[in-house]
């Protein structure tokens, strides 16, 4: 027998961990959208010009925000992250449902 099929509950643990950061990095991109949104507007409503909107980098200079999805890729990746975590998950547990274990 393989591995995974030896200990069904590492896929579980693994997919559970792929989910979990990946749900993190959604939400923590999401909080960065809001941020930079309401900084941008708050910029227009400030200013006759309109400023170009500002990435989380550019408004947390001392923060290390480069873990944090700002463009749509990014936005896919963190997805398709979770929806590997979720298939990994499945699979484990049907390894248990199978072997018994």
């Amino acid at each position: 027998m393989t591995a995974a099929a030896d200990h069904p509950e590492r896929l579980v643990t693994a997919g559970d961990v792929a989910m979990y950061s990946a749900q993190a990095l959604l939400v923590a991109g999401m909080f960065g959208k809001v941020a930079t949104t309401a900084m941008s507007s708050l910029s227009v409503l400030g200013t006759k010009a309109a400023e170009r909107s500002k990435t989380l980098a550019e408004l947390f200079p001392d923060l290390p925000t480069w873990w944090i999805p700002e463009s749509t890729e990014a936005f896919i990746a963190a997805a398709a992250l979770m929806a590997a975590g979720l298939w990994v998950r499945y699979v484990g547990r049907r390894y248990q449902r199978v072997f018994g274990l």
